[in-house]
């Protein structure tokens, strides 16, 4: 949709969803209920969102693409700083609907910018060009890039959402348990912006298998960290060399696929960024539950 009529119309209707989700979300009396109303809706924000987005940074960055990508997906990053400190201030005097609420509002006005959004011109000629979903899948490297995006995706996400209870395990504060996801997220941004430069100069292959291999090393690692200067240094470990492998997907796509069909390629490769980011976390919070802790 985004490669044929713009990510504007989509992105706008990600502001709607997000709101939504985040209000109704702050509106519910059991598990199921918030899974109905803000997993869903925020899900499907989230996909209307990234893919049709960063299609289009990759249409108009031919030149320095990966630093381009690495600087949109910095945003992602500085809300994870933001918002986290944001919320654990608002908790210490209002209840969690109340933060819902608020970012409820936030997210709209946020999303709202979506109307600055502008595609790159593609001839019509190239725009009419056949090259559905099949055309995608059977692209030489798809199939690789996509097994690899649900790996990484399957332990990117446990940390950001186990590091805080990680870190109140292991006898931090709530207040500063939260503060570790905010540091986390600095240092992705600080590697989506770093590790995109370095992508554009030494190539984005060589880029993605250093950072993939070092943030798999820090992620069996993490459970050594037992206090909080060693859980620091691992947050600023992984969330840099993770903001390096994010980068480099999109830029590597922008490689193998023409512009004009760029965001349909990404939306289907982040697919496997979605099916690992539900299966990860979960397993992990089950493994913790039916063993007691995070030991093992």
């Amino acid at each position: 949709f985004a490669d044929r009529h713009g990510a504007r119309p989509l992105v706008l209707a990600a502001a709607l969803f997000q709101g939504l989700s985040l209000l109704w979300g702050s509106m519910v009396v059991s598990f199921v209920s918030l899974f109905l109303t803000y997993g869903l809706c925020a899900g499907f924000a989230a996909g209307c969102t990234i893919s049709p987005s960063l299609g289009i940074v990759g249409q108009w960055f031919e030149e320095q693409r990966a630093t381009a990508m690495g600087i949109a997906f910095a945003g992602a990053g500085l809300g994870t700083v933001m918002l986290p400190t944001l919320a654990t201030h608002l908790l210490a005097s209002h209840d969690w609907r109340y933060v819902f609420q608020v970012f409820s509002a936030l997210s709209v006005v946020v999303f709202m910018a979506a109307i600055l959004m502008q595609r790159r011109f593609i001839p019509e000629e190239d725009a009419r060009q056949q090259f559905g979903v099949r055309d995608i899948i059977t692209t030489k490297g798809f199939k690789r890039l996509f097994f690899v995006g649900f790996l990484f995706s399957y332990g990117f996400f446990i940390p950001i959402v186990h590091i805080a209870k990680y870190s109140q395990s292991r006898g931090l504060s709530g207040t500063v348990a939260g503060y570790m996801l905010s540091v986390l997220g600095f240092f992705t941004t600080v590697g989506n912006i770093v590790w995109g430069g370095l992508a554009d100069r030494y190539g984005n292959l060589r880029v993605f298998r250093v950072c993939h291999l070092v943030s798999g090393i820090a992620l069996c690692l993490w459970t050594l960290c037992t206090d909080w200067p060693r859980i620091v240094l691992f947050a600023i470990v992984a969330g840099f060399f993770n903001g390096g492998c994010v980068t480099c997907y999109p830029a590597i796509a922008a490689e193998i696929f023409p512009p004009e069909k760029l965001g349909g390629a990404i939306s289907l490769i982040y697919t496997g960024f979605g099916i690992g980011s539900l299966v990860g976390p979960i397993i992990t919070g089950y493994l913790v539950d039916v063993t007691g802790g995070y030991d093992y």
